[in-house]
């Protein structure tokens, strides 16, 4: 399992062990957790409007598929869960497009996990 994190405009990476998680499993997609330290309560609702926006006219790029979106009741921090082929390329995709917080990035030990969606539902989901 591997963790990137975003501290300022200069992503560090850190990976524990040779291989992911989804590599071991010989699976095509993965579940990710991208943890938001928010800094800027505007640039984050800014941030928040545009990939919704994103999201709602099937403008996302390819292999990202958002999941969930867990807003603290502060406003300070906030949990989102995408399914992907590559942590490194949702997190170049979020640094991106995110302004007003600092992102800390993990892929998911799927099968620990308790109420993602199982690869079958996913499939059956994209075909409907």
């Amino acid at each position: 399992m591997g963790c990137m994190v975003s501290p300022n405009a200069r992503p560090v990476v850190c990976r524990v062990g040779a291989r992911s998680n989804n590599e071991t499993k010989g699976n095509k997609s993965m579940h990710a957790v991208i943890r938001h330290y928010i800094s800027d309560p505007l640039k984050w609702d800014r941030t928040v409007k545009n990939i919704m926006s994103m999201i709602e006219q099937h403008r996302l790029p390819g292999a990202f598929k958002p999941l969930q979106y867990l807003p603290s009741a502060d406003g300070r921090n906030a949990d989102c869960v995408w399914e992907t082929e590559s942590l490194g390329a949702l997190q170049k995709f979020m640094d991106r497009e995110t302004t007003g917080a600092r992102n800390e990035y993990f892929e998911v030990k799927t099968e620990a996990a308790i109420g993602l969606p199982r690869s079958e539902e996913l499939a059956q989901a994209r075909a409907a």
